[in-house]
């Protein structure tokens, strides 16, 4: 079971292709995304375009050429873990397996540290691994990752200094602050708090917002991928696991809010990276710390905007020569998976933060 689709080619142009194997745009999202369309609606058919895509997800999913939890083989952890959090299956089990060989065989290639093509995400999820399964083997493996990605930076000064969650320090804090936490290791711990720091460091209070190094006005984005979708969401994960005390965590957090409630038009693209549906998600995961319903009426409102504003039966997301992207953070699988997070925020995780 596959599709065609459309894709970034090598330029970081739009091309129509095969579809990947990876969770971000690939096989394993969709896979995802049926899991939860099957376990709130209880249609057999779902199940069974979920089990098809992840089937093919294992079988090309070695092709991608990132060693990351969102862009790679390992990311097919993900789906594995959600779908067997659910009851038995001994094929996501095996694929649970698979990866782990793959990455304990894979450690030193080089792959960057960020959490959209680097090692930080792999930590991310086999952490989560470990907590679902309890087996040490995992939190090891992710300790040297973690390892790895601190020698890589000394060695080669590779960190962005961008902000941000995919691509910049909040994805690094992210991940270093809860291994520290789960292992104990103070040098994990401050290297993640210091990442924390620096992405502080970029909040100006002139245009309530974090500052894009990317742009030469300096100019904040409100995405997932940069700015304060994803710084957001990243302070959410990790008040979970810290203690607040002097580190600005519900600053930051409030600081998102306030920068997103004061935009002053929805944005022109409505997928989970950098579009409307991931506005939407940081609202749920606001709602689901705080328990406080104006959070959920206003994620509620970005989605009866998306449904509203659809032109021709499509939502606005980039189209190529008649295809669409039908992947999960830029395509509609993304889109239909947050509506679902609307209607049962509860039991939909944020896969924005591999929750």
């Amino acid at each position: 079971m596959s599709w065609i689709t459309v894709n970034d080619d090598e330029e970081k142009m739009w091309d129509v292709s095969p579809i990947g194997g990876e969770l971000y745009q690939g096989l394993a999202g969709i896979s995802l995304f049926y899991h939860y369309l099957y376990k709130l609606t209880n249609e057999k058919k779902y199940k069974k375009y979920r089990d098809y895509s992840y089937n093919m997800s294992m079988k090309i999913g070695m092709t991608s050429k990132y060693n990351s939890g969102l862009q790679g083989f390992a990311s097919l952890l993900y789906p594995s873990l959600k779908v067997l959090e659910s009851g038995p299956g001994r094929k996501y089990k095996q694929g649970i397996q698979e990866v782990y060989t793959f990455l304990d065989k894979s450690i030193d290639v080089y792959s960057g540290v960020d959490w959209m093509h680097g090692k930080s995400s792999v930590i991310e999820l086999l952490m989560l691994a470990y907590e679902y399964n309890k087996d040490e083997e995992y939190l090891y493996l992710a300790t040297r990752y973690a390892q790895r990605v601190l020698n890589e930076i000394k060695k080669t000064n590779i960190i962005s200094g961008l902000g941000g969650l995919s691509h910049g320090y909040s994805g690094l804090a992210t991940t270093f602050t809860k291994i520290g936490y789960l292992t104990k290791r103070e040098d994990l711990l401050d290297f993640g708090l210091d990442m924390l720091s620096k992405d502080q460091q970029l909040f100006d209070e002139k245009v309530n917002g974090w500052k894009d190094l990317r742009k030469e006005d300096m100019s904040p984005s409100h995405y997932w991928c940069h700015g304060s979708v994803g710084i957001g969401l990243s302070r959410l994960k990790m008040i979970k696991y810290l203690d607040d005390v002097n580190l600005g965590l519900l600053k930051d957090i409030k600081l998102a809010k306030n920068a997103l409630d004061k935009l002053d038009k929805p944005l022109n693209d409505d997928c989970l990276c950098h579009g409307n549906m991931g506005i939407a998600d940081f609202y749920l995961e606001l709602y689901l710390y705080t328990n406080k319903t104006e959070h959920y009426e206003k994620a509620l409102s970005i989605g009866q905007y998306v449904l509203k504003n659809k032109k021709e039966n499509k939502f606005n997301i980039v189209e190529f020569d008649g295809f669409l992207p039908i992947g999960l953070f830029k395509g509609l699988a993304g889109i239909g998976y947050e509506f679902l997070r609307i209607v049962n925020p509860q039991n939909v995780p944020s896969v924005l933060i591999l929750n």
